[in-house]
């Protein structure tokens, strides 16, 4: 009986320590990004793209607000506005914090049917 209880102590070790594959930093960065998507939120068209290189998150705000945390690298372009429609008149503002963070940009875009 001793033998027998042995080899099940020793079955029941192997199975609750099994052996796991390391997480890579990589793997981790790219948990803790925000997903490309695009959608509406309060009303507002909002749109976001990443390559996942880099931990970078976009949240929506009220209203057209939304803000990006970015700490370095990778490549990613968001915001909100409006889809479609006419001519529109924007009131804009923002904090804009780059740190060695390599090239970084902040803009107004659109686009037209006829220039």
């Amino acid at each position: 009986m001793r033998s027998f209880a042995s080899l099940f102590t020793a079955a029941v070790g192997a199975v609750a320590a099994p052996a796991a594959e390391p997480v890579t930093t990589t793997d981790l960065i790219k948990r803790q990004s925000t997903p490309s998507t695009q959608g509406t939120s309060n009303g507002y068209f909002y749109s976001w793209w990443t390559d996942g290189a880099s931990p970078v998150t976009y949240t929506n705000g009220a209203a057209g607000a939304y803000s990006v945390e970015w700490k370095s690298g990778g490549n990613f372009v968001g915001g909100k506005g409006w889809k479609t429609g006419g001519p529109k008149s924007i009131k804009y503002s923002g904090t804009w914090s780059p740190v060695n963070n390599g090239n970084s940009y902040l803009t107004v875009y659109g686009w037209t049917k006829n220039p």
